[in-house]
């Protein structure tokens, strides 16, 4: 995966699970924080998009959170690189 990080600044995450697909991304096939490990460990440094299907929709800004505290919580990012999450997301209760 190195090799390919180095031409993406963004990333699409889209789970899937029992023949669902855009599933949320803890809930899925995909090892979420491992996957987000190795992107930490190869520094990487850009977007991720999380795409849900429709009926998951009341994951997704839990799940944006957890995966922005995720990085946030082990890597300092420049502050010309970190980008402060929209209004309407920075009051997101962790706990919903």
């Amino acid at each position: 995966m190195p090799h390919l990080l180095k031409y993406t600044s963004i990333i699409h995450l889209s789970n899937r699970s029992g023949g669902k697909s855009h599933t949320p991304t803890k809930e899925g096939n995909i090892n979420i924080e491992r996957f987000l490990n190795s992107l930490k460990t190869n520094n990487w440094n850009g977007d991720i998009f999380l795409e849900y299907g429709i009926s998951y929709k009341d994951k997704l800004l839990k799940d944006l959170e957890w995966t922005k505290n995720f990085f946030e919580e082990y890597i300092i990012l420049p502050a010309e690189k970190s980008k402060p999450l929209p209004p309407k997301f920075q009051k997101i209760d962790p706990l919903l």
